[in-house]
Formats: C-alpha cells, sequence, structure tokens
C-alpha cells in the first residue's frame, strides 16, 4: 500500500511544484504592472495517514495564492498622498499666479517706473505736447497691464474651477468602481471560490488613486471589501457608493448634505478658489487695494493743479478724472494731453509744480495713504514668499512619499531575481517530484512483473 501512498504524493509534489512555476510566471509576466502585487503559493504538508509504523506523510498541499502585502505600509502611503496631493496643487497654482505677475520685466513695477517717470518729465517741461502725450501713453501701458493681469488671474480661477469640478467627477467615477469591485470581491471571496488576488490589486490602486484626489482613509473587511470614508463619513462601503456633490461655492457635500472636509488634490483646488478665503481672492483683493491707491491718490493730487487752458480738473466747465476703474476696468479718463493738471493753481497752466507733487507720489504718498510702491511691492513680496514655502513644503513631502513607496514596492513589488530563484526552486522540485514518481513505478513494475510464478 505503502507504494500507491508514494505515487499520490509524488503527484502533490508535481501539482505543487506546477503551480509554483505558473505563480512565479505570472510574477514575472507582471513585473511591469504598475499597482500588481508580487504573490506567493501557500504550501501545507497534507494531513498523514495512520500505518502500523506510525504517521506516514501524503504530500503537500495548495492552501492558496497570496499577496504580498502590508496594510501599515498602504496607510501610512496614503496619508502621505493626502498631504503630497494638497502641496503639490498649491505649489503649482502659486506658481502660476506668480508667472502672470510677469515681475519684474512685464510687471506692474515697470509700467508704474514708467508712469512716474513720465511725471517728473513733466514737470521739467509742462508746455511740451509730446510729453504730456508721453504721460498719458505711460498711464494707458500701466492700466492695460493691470487688466490683463486681473483678466488673467480671473481666468486662472475659472480653469481651477473646472479643474476641480473634473477631480470630483474622476473621483466619482472611481468610487463607483471601488463599489462595483467590492461587490465581485465579496462575491467570490466571501463565496469561498478563493482570493482574487489581481481584482484586489486593482481595488487598491483604486484606493492609492482616491487618497492622491480626495484624501480619503480606508479599512478591509474580512470578504476583502474596502470601506471608504471621509470626515467621518462613509463613501463606499461594501457594494453602496455616495456620490460627491461639487456645490457653486466649491465645497464638497455629502448625500447627506454635510459639507466634507477634502484632502489630496481637491484640497489643493479649493483652498486656491475659495471665496473671500483663498489664495486667489487674497491675490485679488491684493491687486483692488493697490488699483485702489493708485486712483485715489494720482487723482487726489491730479486735482490740486489746473490744467494747460487754466481750468481745474473738478471744472467748471467739465470734470476730467485722470484715472478711473477697479483692477478689470482701470482706465484713464480722457485723451487730450492738454486736460493735464500740470500746473499749480495761480501758474496759468505754464509751470511743472503739480507734475513734480505727481511723480514725488513715488516716496512721498498723500498725507494718511501708504504708498502705492508699497502696495505692488507688498504683493509681490508675499506672493514670493508664498510661493517659495509651498516648494520646500512640497519638495518635503514629496521625499516622505517616496520613502513610504518604496518601502511599499520593496514589500510588495516583483524582484526578477527573487522570481529567477523561485522558478530554478520549483523547476528543481518538480524534477525531484518526478524521479520519485519514476522510482515507485519501478518498484511496481519489479513487484507486478517479476515476483512470482502466478500468471505465466
Amino acid at each position: 500500500m505503502s507504494n500507491f501512498v508514494s505515487l499520490s504524493t509524488a503527484l502533490s509534489a508535481l501539482r505543487s511544484a506546477q503551480t509554483g512555476i505558473d505563480v512565479a510566471a505570472h510574477n514575472i509576466s507582471n513585473a511591469n504592472t504598475a499597482g500588481y502585487t508580487r504573490q506567493r503559493v501557500n504550501l501545507t504538508a497534507s494531513s498523514p495517514i495512520q500505518m502500523q509504523i506510525g504517521s506516514m506523510g501524503t504530500g503537500v498541499t495548495v492552501e492558496g495564492i497570496n499577496r504580498i502585502r502590508d496594510t501599515f505600509l498602504d496607510m501610512r502611503l496614503h496619508a502621505s498622498n493626502s498631504n503630497l496631493g494638497a502641496l503639490e496643487v498649491k505649489a503649482d497654482l502659486l506658481a502660476r499666479t506668480e508667472s502672470l505677475l510677469g515681475e519684474p520685466e512685464f510687471g506692474i513695477t515697470k509700467e508704474l517706473n514708467e508712469v512716474w517717470a513720465a511725471f517728473d518729465e513733466l514737470s521739467l517741461r509742462p508746455t511740451d505736447k509730446s510729453v504730456r502725450l508721453a504721460v498719458l501713453t505711460a498711464l494707458d501701458t500701466l492700466a492695460g497691464r493691470t487688466r490683463t493681469i486681473s483678466a488673467s488671474l480671473s481666468a486662472l480661477g475659472a480653469d481651477v474651477g473646472l479643474q476641480l469640478k473634473d477631480a470630483v467627477a474622476k473621483a466619482n467615477d472611481e468610487l463607483t468602481q471601488l463599489a462595483d469591485l467590492n461587490r465581485s470581491i465579496a462575491s467570490i471571496q466571501g463565496g469561498g471560490d478563493g482570493v482574487p488576488n489581481d481584482l484586489l490589486d486593482r481595488r487598491d490602486v483604486l484606493v492609492d488613486s482616491l487618497s492622491r484626489t480626495l484624501g480619503v482613509t480606508s479599512t478591509y473587511a474580512e470578504d476583502g471589501s474596502v470601506k471608504v470614508n471621509l470626515s467621518g463619513f462613509d463613501l463606499v462601503s461594501g457594494p453602496r457608493v455616495n456620490l460627491l456633490a461639487l456645490q457653486p461655492d466649491n465645497t464638497i457635500q455629502h448625500t447627506t448634505g454635510t459639507t466634507l472636509t477634502t484632502g489630496g488634490r481637491i484640497r489643493g483646488l479649493q483652498d486656491y478658489v475659495a471665496a473671500g478665503t483663498g489664495v486667489l481672492a487674497g491675490v485679488q483683493a491684493r491687486m483692488e487695494s493697490f488699483v485702489n491707491e493708485l486712483v485715489t491718490q494720482i487723482n487726489t493730487q491730479h486735482d490740486a493743479g489746473i490744467d494747460a487752458n487754466g481750468n481745474s480738473p473738478l471744472g467748471p466747465p467739465t470734470v476730467n478724472v485722470l484715472l478711473t476703474g477697479t483692477a478689470a476696468t482701470l482706465a484713464v479718463g480722457f485723451t487730450d494731453p492738454d486736460l493735464l493738471a500740470a500746473a499749480a493753481p495761480g501758474a496759468g497752466g505754464l509751470d511743472g509744480t503739480n507734475a513734480l507733487a505727481l511723480g514725488t507720489l513715488r516716496t512721498v504718498p498723500i498725507v494718511g495713504r501708504p504708498l502705492v510702491d508699497e502696495e505692488v511691492r507688498g504683493m509681490i513680496t508675499d506672493l514670493g514668499a508664498q510661493v517659495a514655502s509651498a516648494r520646500r513644503q512640497a519638495a518635503a513631502e514629496d521625499g516622505l512619499n517616496a520613502a513610504a513607496a518604496a518601502a511599499r514596492r520593496d514589500h510588495s513589488a516583483v524582484s526578477l531575481d527573487e522570481e529567477m530563484v523561485a522558478l530554478m526552486t520549483f523547476q528543481r522540485s518538480y524534477e525531484a517530484a518526478a524521479r520519485v514518481a519514476t522510482a515507485v513505478d519501478e518498484a511496481l513494475e519489479t513487484i507486478v512483473n517479476r515476483l512470482g510464478i502466478v500468471g505465466r
């Protein structure tokens, strides 16, 4: 009887070695597949049989094929993904905002300096019409540059709004896919049909993406399904999914109507376009503050003089405002150079005293008002500091994220060297098991055909 047991034992060894070869081949073929987790054959000794001499082993059993995965490493990477996603978006959008200002070659400060220089020149040659035209041209160029920057900031805000809409749509699509995968995984694994390792890989890839996009946290059930949570609210639980709703104020709502605190890239986009408190709103407010000071101080000083016709800008016969509008609509109020009030009252419109005072606004503001130049420099300096800080934070988090990804990769990714060793190991095991089967077959051949004379 032991010979037949030995045949069965050799057969189990052949099957386990073949399974090991198949798994190694699967690992090797997916060595470059994103999100793939290496697999290992789980082998255990078969139950022994009792014989007169005692218990005798009956070979090996393939208990299953396991993924080499560490949940702690996944959670560590997901937390870093959320932070990195938000910081990358913040650094990118701040840098784009800074580039829109065009400093120093094409920015407001260059054009503002041209305006002050034009006023200085007008104070020296108040009766020269070409100089007067140069002042209006410098002011118009400054106004145009300001309008362009304002329009570009608004366009960037609209673009970020579209990115936010797309990001929410992508997150909802991934949440739906995850719920469908949960259903498939639970039906296979919960039904006792084994562990669907490749489906679990697809599940984990989606969770990785959601952690980067949305900043979700996750927990895993025994049936292989995953529960995805955000701000204490379930987004995916088994086959059930609660989709996100983007509101007009760019907040994200749960199906219960609760506003959720997000993370990841969506958080970075929200922080940029948040009404009143976002990065964009802050820059636009600084732009409006600069324009308000520019318009107020230049108009106040301009109103204190008289034009080439000996008239006050305040009228009569007409009121002539030098600058009008906001950052989006800033414009020169008139085109006639003779209407520039370069002279002091009583000078008959022929001196440049008031033009000199207008040029002096560069260093001496209207009493009780800040320097116009300081408004611009403060905006540019603060934005530059924010860009530098965001880049440092993103770089630091990128290092942490790379370390977390490397730790998980070292644990879970396919190593071709290891797979070649495993392949050779199972190949030799298969050869040895085949030799055992051959030896048992030869023993049975001797017993059946060479012992005794029965049947001859």
